[in-house]
């Protein structure tokens, strides 16, 4: 799919996709919970996904395989 849903509990001042370089391929303010991100520009990989919230923030490990 080129679009990523991100479930999230509550809703996120900031979200960063991160590719292996650790380069910022992807950043969006005012996330809400459920909304969708489009991923057509992002090569096949693995990047780090960063959300920050007013609790802290998350770092998970996503994989694009196409």
């Amino acid at each position: 799919s080129d679009y990523l849903t991100i479930n999230a509990p509550e809703d996120i001042y900031d979200l960063r996709i991160i590719d292996a370089k650790g380069a910022i391929v992807f950043q969006q303010k005012s996330f809400n919970p459920n909304d969708q991100i489009d991923i057509k520009a992002l090569n096949n990989g693995e990047y780090l996904l960063q959300l920050i919230s007013p609790k802290g923030s998350i770092t998970k490990q996503i994989q694009i395989i196409r």
